[in-house]
């Protein structure tokens, strides 16, 4: 449970399981506000792709995206959102990915995530 007043979101990812090598795989991220109230300022979603797999589009109401170089070839995807998420309201983004070539079918890949 959260605090009165104060806004708590959560997140989860849902998309393809299988990809092959050079195929591009779409995924949602979805977020819930389950907290008492509305957000205000800058909400975002920090994704990491591993070496290997390239960000090729996001897209969602209100939503901006940008990258950053990880770790070990990694690329990190950044989805910021400014609008007010309402308690109990939720908000999603979709988001494009592109293993390279160069990755072995049967390879698993892993997005592993942060939200602020």
């Amino acid at each position: 449970a959260s605090a009165a007043g104060v806004a708590d979101l959560t997140a989860s990812i849902s998309g393809q399981a299988n990809v092959s090598a050079g195929m591009q795989a779409s995924y949602v991220v979805s977020l819930t506000n389950v907290g008492a109230a509305s957000t205000s300022g800058i909400y975002s979603v920090s994704l990491t792709l591993p070496a290997g797999v390239s960000f090729m589009s996001g897209s969602g109401a209100g939503w901006s995206f940008g990258t950053a170089a990880g770790a070990g070839g990694s690329i990190i995807v950044i989805a910021t959102n400014s609008n007010p998420l309402a308690a109990a309201g939720t908000n999603s983004f979709s988001l494009t990915v592109q293993p390279s070539g160069s990755l072995v079918n049967g390879s698993v890949v892993l997005l592993n995530g942060t939200l602020s």
